[in-house]
């Protein structure tokens, strides 16, 4: 099974594609970070406590080949966790799960709980049914129908490859 995101537009908060599957009829939108990624600075830790500013950059995952596997994170629950056998590529936690957002640019919302940016990727790839400007819609659906095709493939000893394009 091989699973494809094709990248086909970028704004300066995000990078729009389509995931398609070549087995079977499924299609879906995806977002992604902009080329060239985005700093975000933390202000509070996940409590809502004032911190130093750190600020981190974020990457999208280049093109090329990869495979999924399942993976339990412990803030998003079973996510696809995009692979390709090198420990400092693999160590960075790229997925494929839900999320609706990559507004990463001047005027972004702020979680003034946790002092971020809106945003629900931070070089992953979401699902959508739908999609608009910097985000898709629908994701918790599009993901559990992705996650319930490919989890039995990897549950049988297959292997299922992912090229990002």
């Amino acid at each position: 099974m091989k699973i494809t995101v094709k990248r086909e537009s970028n704004t300066a908060n995000s990078t729009s594609g389509t995931i398609t599957i070549d087995t079977i009829a499924y299609k879906v939108f995806s977002l992604e970070p902009p080329e060239g990624g985005f700093d975000e600075t933390l202000i509070a830790d996940a409590n809502g406590t004032w911190i130093t500013p750190i600020t981190r950059h974020y990457d999208r995952i280049p093109a090329g080949i990869y495979w999924v596997e399942v993976h339990e994170s412990p803030t998003l629950g079973e996510v696809l966790h995009i692979c390709n056998g090198d420990p400092g590529f693999d160590n960075r936690e790229y997925y494929f799960h839900v999320g609706n957002w990559c507004l990463n640019g001047t005027g972004a919302p702020l979680d003034f709980r946790t002092g971020k940016k809106e945003c629900d990727t931070h070089g992953c790839i979401l699902p959508g049914y739908e999609h608009g400007v910097d985000a898709v819609f629908h994701s918790g659906s599009a993901f559990k129908d992705l996650f319930a095709i490919v989890k039995p493939e990897l549950e049988a000893g297959r292997k299922v490859e992912v090229e990002i394009c």
